[in-house]
């Protein structure tokens, strides 16, 4: 790490266009976040020497606008799924056309962001209340079909279901079969 910190520091001042941090992230092999850190601690470093403060020049603060804008926008961008999300009941490919963003980055936001995967789960929560709800009011109305996929879903623990489910706790089954005589 000492030595990455050293390079990406020694080729950013060195090189007055650098101002890239797509460039730098791909010469250095780091992300985003590694990036910004090495030249945030810099930055910290040299603002406490008052005579290197001319060190700094104005790419050195592009490229942290520029990181903090796509931060701004990812943001942004993660809140409009949000509202899409919502408004298609959790559908994630119609929220996705809605947008214009992508399955893809939908699912690496849920894989990597917790906050972000919270929310999606808490509209998932929602949607699933709405639609017991209304397979309630269903089966208050005396629909057959309703009241029997109720029952196949949950009251299994009563013998409701399509397949049958025998345990005998920690004891060994036995089976006794009298073929007659």
């Amino acid at each position: 790490m000492e030595k990455l910190s050293k390079d990406v520091i020694e080729y950013y001042f060195n090189n007055p266009h650098a101002n890239g941090s797509k460039y730098m992230q791909k010469k250095f092999n780091v992300g985003e976040v590694k990036l910004r850190k090495i030249l945030t601690k810099e930055l910290d470093r040299r603002f406490e020497n008052s005579i290197a403060r001319k060190w700094i020049n104005k790419s050195w603060f592009f490229l942290l606008y520029t990181m903090d804008k796509r931060t701004e926008r990812t943001q942004d961008n993660k809140e409009l799924l949000l509202k899409a999300l919502h408004k298609s009941l959790g559908i994630v490919t119609e929220a996705c056309e809605k947008t214009g963003l992508s399955r893809t980055q939908h699912y690496k936001w849920y894989k990597e962001d917790e906050d972000y995967r919270k929310k999606v789960q808490e509209i998932d929560g929602m949607f699933i209340d709405f639609a017991e709800t209304h397979l309630k009011e269903q089966i208050e109305k005396g629909s057959t079909p309703a009241t029997i996929f109720y029952l196949k879903t949950r009251g299994k623990k009563r013998g409701y279901g399509d397949s049958l489910d025998i345990t005998s706790g920690d004891e060994p089954i036995k089976i006794n079969i009298n073929l007659g005589d």
